[in-house]
C-alpha cells in the first residue's frame, strides 16, 4: 500500500533562472535549451511488497473552465503563480490558468488556499529526507536548480562542454584494480521472493561492490495506465535477501549508492522517449522514499535523444549519465546540476573504472576514455567502427571490452592496443556484457567467452539477469509466481566447461586457423584493381607474420570485398561559423574480409567510410567537400586490420556444451 504521510506535507521551491546553453561541434546533439525535472519528497511504499494506492487527502470534483465547454475530474493540488495543479482521476496532473476556472472553481481555489489544515500547501523548506543515509547525518541541499510541478530544471548554461580532441596513438591510461576476489567456492544461492504475476517482467540486477549488495529490478504494465515497479534488496555477504517493495509507475534501477540504500532509478514504459526521468529512491525501514527526480535531456526533440542510456553514481555526490543520443555528462545529483558533458555515439553505453575514476566511451570512430574527476578527455585512438558499442571493464580494469552489434572488441587499457576481436556468429547478446573473470567474458547473460583461446566456450541456460562482482558471477533465476527465484552465485568456467575446453585443445583439428595452417587469399571482389594486390600483399604479411602458410590452394579462404552500402545521413552541429545544425547525405562504402572453411564462415570484419565524429576543415574547405571526399572505400583497412592467430572449426553448435542454471545451481544437460 502507498501512504503519504501528513506529517510531511509536499513542498515546492520558488523558480529559478531558466538555462541557457552551450555549443560545439558534434554528431546529431543538440543543446542549448533547458531541461524539466523533478523533486519529490514525501512518498513512501510500504516496505514488503504490497501493491500501492494513493490516499485521497482532497475529494474529487468535477472542474470546468469559464466558457463550461471543458470539464475534468479530479482533485485540487496546488496553486503558485495563478496557475492551479489538479490531479485526474487517472493520476495524471494538469495545469491550468487561475482565471480561465469557473467562477466556482476560483472561489474553490480560494477556500483552500485560506484553508491551513491543508497538508498540500507549498512551504518554503522541505522536511529532513531520507535521500542520504541518515546514520552518516546527511541532508539534502536546497538545489540551486529551479523546481516546477513536474520537479528540478537542469541548468546547462555553466557545464563545461568537453571536447575528446584528435585521435592519437599515444595511449596511457592507469586503473586501479577491485579488491581481490575472495578464493575457494562461492556461497550458496540466495532466495528471492517470486514473481507477483506471469507477466512481471525482470528489468535488471545492479551490484554494488563497495556495501555487497545488489538490488533486482521488476515491471509490469499493470495496472493500467500506470503499471507498477518492484524492487528486491538483497545482502551478498549475509547471503539473504532484506526486503521487497511495491510501488505505482514502471521504473528500472540503473545504480545503486554506496550506502546500499539509495537506487537510481529511470523511467522505463514503452516507446522512444519514454525512458527519459530519473529518481533517486531511498530504501528505508518504512518503505521506499521517493526523492530527487529530474529529466536529463528534455530539451531534446526525438524520443531516442531524450532517453537516458546508461547511468552510474560516482561517488557519495556526483553521478554520469548518458542520452539514446549519446550526451555523456556528470551530475551533482541531489540538486540536477550538470558540471560537464561530452559527445559519444548513438546508443553508446559507456564503462565506469572499477576505480570508478575513469569513464570509457566510444564515438562511432574513436575509443575514448575520461577522467571523471577533471572532466578531461586523456586518452583517445582511432577504433573500429562499432554499432550500438557497450563497454564494460574487467575486474582488474586491466582491459577494456565492447560488446557492438555483431562482434566483441577487447583491449588492453594502459596501452590501447587491440588484444581481440570475435564475431558473434550466432550468439544473440543485445549488449549484454559481463566479466566472469580477467580471461572471460559473458555475452548475452549466457556465453561464455576463452579471450586467452578465442574459444565460444559454453552457454548457460535458464537465467534471466546476471551480473559479476568480485570474480563471482550472480544469476537470477525465476521460477514464475509458484515458487522463490533465487540470486544463484557460480565462479565461470565451470569445471564442466574447463574439461570440455582442454579436451577441446587436445584435437589437432579443433583450430582451423593457427600456426602452420595453409591460407589461400581471394581479392576478386576489390571494385578497383589497383588496389587489389595492394591488398593481397598486406594480408599476405599479416598472415606469415602469423606463421601461417600462403599458397593458392590453402586450407582455408582469406576474401577480401568492397562493396556499396546504403545512402545515410549525417547532422553537425557546427562551432565557430555561428552555432547551427546542418545535415547533410553521404554513401557507405564498405571494406571486408573474412575466412571461409568449407564454405562457411569462420570469422568477418568490416570498416565503413563514415565522415568522422570531429572534423576540422582545411581552410577554405567545406563540410561538403570533407564528405565527398570521404565517398570511396577506406583501401587502408587492408593493411591496417587485425586478424585472428587462432580460429576454431565452425560447427552448428554455438559452443563447446550447454549447462542450465537452476535455483540449485549449474546442472548438466
Amino acid at each position: 500500500m502507498l501512504t503519504v504521510s501528513l506529517g510531511n506535507p509536499f513542498f515546492s521551491f520558488g523558480r529559478g533562472p531558466g538555462g541557457g546553453g552551450a555549443a560545439m561541434l558534434r554528431r546529431g546533439e543538440k543543446h542549448g535549451r533547458s531541461v524539466w525535472g523533478a523533486l519529490v519528497l514525501g512518498v513512501v511504499a510500504v516496505w514488503g511488497g504490497l501493491a500501492p494506492s494513493w490516499l485521497a487527502a482532497q475529494e474529487s470534483r468535477t472542474w470546468s473552465d469559464s466558457t463550461g465547454k471543458f470539464k475534468i475530474q479530479g482533485k485540487f493540488v496546488s496553486v503558485e503563480e495563478g496557475k492551479v495543479t489538479i490531479e485526474r482521476d487517472d493520476g495524471k496532473k494538469v495545469v491550468v490558468d487561475l482565471k480561465r476556472l469557473s467562477a466556482a472553481d476560483q472561489k474553490y481555489v480560494a477556500e483552500q488556499q485560506s484553508d491551513a489544515a491543508n497538508p498540500f500547501m507549498p512551504v518554503e523548506e522541505p522536511s529532513p529526507s531520507r535521500l542520504l543515509d541518515r546514520a552518516k547525518g546527511a541532508r539534502l541541499r536546497r538545489p540551486t536548480a529551479s523546481t516546477t510541478e513536474q520537479g528540478l530544471r537542469p541548468d546547462w548554461s555553466s557545464a563545461k562542454a568537453v571536447s575528446p580532441g584528435l585521435a592519437s596513438e599515444e595511449w596511457k591510461v592507469s586503473i586501479a584494480a577491485e579488491k581481490a576476489a575472495v578464493s575457494g567456492k562461492p556461497g550458496k544461492a540466495i532466495a528471492v521472493p517470486p514473481k507477483s504475476h506471469f507477466f512481471e517482467s525482470a528489468k535488471a540486477l545492479i551490484i554494488n561492490e563497495t556495501c555487497r549488495r545488489a538490488v533486482l529490478g521488476y515491471t509490469i504494465a499493470e495496472p493500467r495506465p500506470t503499471g507498477q515497479s518492484r524492487l528486491v534488496l538483497v545482502d551478498l555477504d549475509k547471503n539473504k535477501s532484506l526486503g521487497a517493495a511495491t510501488i505505482s509507475g514502471q521504473f528500472a534501477p540503473l545504480a545503486l549508492h554506496d550506502n546500499g540504500t539509495q537506487v537510481l532509478m529511470r523511467r522505463d514504459d514503452f516507446g522512444f522517449g519514454n525512458q527519459d526521468r530519473l529518481e533517486v529512491w531511498s530504501l528505508t525501514p518504512s518503505g521506499i522514499q521517493k526523492g530527487v527526480q529530474f529529466v536529463p535531456y528534455d530539451d531534446a526533440k526525438r524520443g531516442p535523444e531524450r532517453d537516458v542510456k546508461w547511468g552510474a553514481f560516482l561517488d557519495e555526490n556526483r553521478m554520469a549519465t548518458v542520452s539514446g543520443g549519446g550526451k555523456l555528462a556528470v551530475w551533482k545529483w541531489a540538486t540536477a546540476e550538470p558540471e560537464y558533458y561530452l559527445g559519444a555515439a548513438r546508443g553508446c553505453v559507456p564503462a565506469l573504472s572499477p576505480d570508478r575514476k575513469f569513464i570509457a566511451f566510444a564515438t562511432g570512430k574513436e575509443l575514448g576514455v575520461l577522467d571523471a574527476g577533471k572532466g578531461e578527455v586523456i586518452a583517445l585512438k582511432s577504433s573500429p567502427s562499432a554499432q550500438q558499442p557497450t563497454l564494460r571493464f574487467s575486474p582488474s580494469g586491466s582491459r577494456l571490452a565492447c560488446a557492438a552489434f555483431d562482434r566483441l572488441y577487447v583491449w588492453d587499457t594502459a596501452t590501447g592496443g587491440l588484444y581481440r576481436e570475435i564475431p558473434y556468429l550466432g550468439m544473440n547478446v543485445m549488449g549484454e556484457i559481463a566479466w566472469p573473470s580477467e580471461d572471460h567474458v559473458l555475452l548475452g547473460k549466457k556465453y561464455l567467452i576463452d579471450l586467452e583461446t578465442q574459444v565460444r566456450l559454453w552457454t548457460y541456460e535458464g537465467a534471466e539477469l546476471a551480473a559479476t562482482s568480485g570474480g563471482v558471477t550472480w544469476f537470477y533465476v525465476a521460477q514464475g509466481t509458484d515458487g522463490a527465484g533465487a540470486l544463484v552465485p557460480a565462479r565461470l568456467p565451470h569445471p564442466a566447461a574447463t574439461e570440455a575446453l582442454e579436451k577441446a585443445l587436445a584435437d589437432p583439428n579443433f583450430f582451423i586457423l593457427k600456426e602452420g595452417a595453409t591460407v589461400r587469399i581471394n581479392v576478386d571482389a576489390v571494385a578497383d584493381p589497383a588496389e587489389r594486390e595492394k591488398a593481397r600483399t598486406a594480408l599476405t604479411a599479416k598472415l606469415q607474420a602469423n606463421g601461417c602458410q600462403v599458397v593458392p590452394n590453402g586450407a582455408i579462404e582469406l576474401v577480401a570485398s568492397t562493396e556499396v552500402g546504403k545512402e545515410r545521413e549525417i547532422t553537425y552541429q557546427t562551432m565557430g561559423m555561428g552555432f547551427a545544425h546542418r545535415t547533410y547525405k553521404y554513401r557507405e562504402h564498405i571494406c571486408r574480409i573474412k575466412f571461409l572453411y568449407q564454405g562457411q564462415t569462420a570469422w568477418e570484419t568490416a570498416a565503413v567510410n563514415a565522415p568522422g565524429f570531429i572534423v576540422h576543415l582545411k581552410e577554405g574547405q567545406t563540410l561538403e567537400q570533407f564528405i565527398k571526399e570521404h565517398e570511396r572505400p577506406n583501401y587502408a583497412f587492408f593493411s591496417t586490420v587485425d586478424i585472428p592467430k587462432l580460429l576454431q572449426r565452425p560447427s552448428a553448435s554455438l559452443t563447446l556444451g550447454v549447462s542450465q542454471v537452476t535455483v540449485a545451481g549449474i546442472q548438466s544437460r
